[in-house]
């Protein structure tokens, strides 16, 4: 059985990633029971796209069209998880997302298979979809360090570019970034206009543009704004701005709501278009 619910019921499935640029993440939702099912799908918004998969089979075949597999064991179930997930988590392109109460030992195994998160069942509703949220965020930049192999850049940019996908917190300014790789700013930008051929994004709005999205990531777990600044080693101003001019964003949002969900998917569209768009070539990695 496998039902399509949220705000757009009757929408067919689409590339991974594509919904989750324009807005909330789609996630595949399957459960080792019906309560398990029923009790995670409470906890995510009302308005989600989820892809309800009533058998393992299904659950992977969805996931191979949504943003995130979600997999949720009642307390009461004793079914094992890591060799549920083991074949599914296939590098970093669909993020998998598990929700139940796990021993030491299963939780070790769990992150050895890949698994993007964990959250207990007596976790919030809203960690939960953060943490969706996050993974899904992860998964794209994961997937954008893995591209960037397969392209032919320049070895400074190259290496510019993996650090500020891979470094959390990223370099904040491009001296930064030059002085992370060891390489002089003018060669990179040299390198970079040589790539891009236009006059933008410019290298400035590629730094803030990872900035900002790291910094909704880092804003899951309930760090105020202010400590994610601190953390990335700029004001708070810095980031609203960055907001304002790059996500088109009137103020930084709340933690949770519809409003925190749509600068999220703000902030991962921002990414493919100063990016993956022109050095990828491509709509999503």
């Amino acid at each position: 059985m496998s039902e399509l619910a949220g705000t757009h019921p009757q929408a067919p499935l689409v590339a991974a990633s594509a919904w989750a640029l324009s807005g909330p993440p789609t996630v595949a939702l399957f459960a080792t029971s019906p309560s398990a099912r029923a009790a995670a799908r409470g906890r995510l918004p009302l308005g989600a796209t989820v892809v309800v998969a009533g058998t393992w089979a299904s659950a992977r075949a969805a996931a191979e069209a949504v943003d995130c597999l979600l997999i949720a064991r009642a307390t009461d179930d004793d079914r094992a998880l890591v060799p549920l997930v083991r074949d599914c988590v296939a590098g970093p392109r669909i993020p998998v997302v598990v929700c139940a109460a796990t021993t030491a030992s299963e939780r070790a195994g769990l992150d050895r298979c890949g698994v993007a998160a964990v959250v207990e069942p007596w976790e919030s509703g809203p960690r939960l979809w953060g943490e969706v949220q996050r993974s899904v965020s992860a998964a794209l930049l994961a997937r954008t360090t893995e591209r960037l192999a397969e392209v032919r850049l320049a070895p400074a940019l190259r290496g510019a570019l993996v650090r500020l996908c891979m470094d959390d917190p990223p370099p904040s300014s491009v001296a930064e970034l030059c002085a992370a790789v060891g390489a002089h700013r003018r060669t990179v930008w040299y390198q970079w206009r040589g790539r891009v051929r236009t006059r933008a994004p410019r290298l400035e709005d590629v730094v803030t543009t990872v900035l900002l999205l790291r910094a909704f990531m880092r804003r899951v777990p309930g760090d105020s704004w202010s400590a994610i600044a601190e953390r990335s080693g700029v004001h708070r101003h810095t980031i609203a701005r960055g907001a304002v001019r790059l996500l088109h964003l009137p103020t930084l949002p709340p933690r949770v709501g519809e409003t925190a969900d749509a600068a999220h998917a703000a902030a991962r569209r921002a990414f493919v278009e100063n990016v993956v768009r022109p050095v990828l070539r491509r709509q999503v990695p």
